[in-house]
């Protein structure tokens, strides 16, 4: 099967499962009405006597079977967070407020703690630009803040949004196949980055290799904790290639400082801090 009616065909599977999970027979006893005086109404109507939860467990198979399709042709990340740009700056402020407001609190404590007027901040994976305007609302100082991130979409939202200059720039970049700016920095952050990175303690180390002596590396991610609630975000990762990473592996990063856990939305989240010393 090629790959884009795969694509197609797990999306109305997860589509109508969807529905059948939140209208149950109802979704049945609509077809049955939009189909009156046909030879099928009569049966549809028979059919929709079958318990609700019955109804809604085929609608979690669909989905399921949809996701698993997707798993075995992933959406290219980059089409996927692009045609997503737009709704993707907006929900950003829900994202940090509400959706994962322990976690940021402490990534803010964090940020006040390592921050100074002279810091120059590189942040990997930088969508559009959630994290600056993170910094800009908690009033934290910076000299400089660089933004990296693969999509175009992304990156000129970032631009329209907050400009480009000598003190804000965004950069277009493959991180994991392109050469990284020479520059060093007393700040990088790597927030809902490793889901998409095969190895993240290499990425890790080589942010580390960035760093100026007694600089730090905050990294944020969901985690896979082996719990019903971690497979499911890992299947809905997995839609677009990408999955979390494992729980355990946030010990093994290079120069950890320190190591959060809080819950998520969809699954576990880390908060590690990695520092590199003032003298090596």
């Amino acid at each position: 099967m090629k790959a884009w009616i795969q694509r197609i065909l797990a999306a109305l599977l997860i589509l109508e499962g969807t529905v059948l999970i939140v209208l149950g027979r109802g979704w049945v006893l609509l077809w049955a009405k939009l189909l009156r005086r046909t030879s099928v109404e009569e049966d549809l109507r028979a059919i929709a006597r079958i318990p609700n939860w019955i109804w809604r467990s085929v609608g979690m198979a669909e989905i399921g079977l949809g996701m698993s399709l997707l798993r075995d042709a992933p959406i290219d990340p980059t089409s996927f967070y692009g045609a997503w740009t737009g709704l993707y700056s907006r929900i950003g402020v829900l994202w940090r407020d509400i959706g994962y407001h322990p976690l940021f609190y402490a990534m803010a404590q964090e940020l006040g703690m390592r921050l100074r007027p002279q810091s120059s901040v590189l942040d990997l994976g930088s969508g559009t630009g959630e994290n600056l305007d993170h910094l800009l609302v908690l009033h934290l100082p910076f000299e400089s803040y660089l933004g990296i991130d693969i999509t175009p979409a992304m990156v000129a939202e970032a631009r329209e949004k907050f400009g480009d200059s000598s003190r804000v720039r965004f950069l277009q970049l493959d991180l994991l196949h392109d050469a990284w700016p020479k520059e060093q920095y007393d700040l990088i952050l790597a927030t809902w980055l490793l889901e998409h990175v095969a190895d993240p303690a290499h990425l890790a180390g080589h942010a580390l290799a960035h760093l100026r002596p007694g600089g730090s590396i905050i990294i944020v991610s969901e985690v896979y904790d082996g719990s019903l609630r971690a497979r499911l975000a890992n299947l809905l990762w997995g839609m677009i290639g990408a999955r979390l990473p494992d729980k355990d592996m946030y010990r093994t990063l290079p120069g950890l400082e320190s190591l959060q856990f809080f819950d998520g939305v969809f699954a576990p989240t880390a908060m590690a801090v990695l520092s590199r010393p003032t003298a090596e």
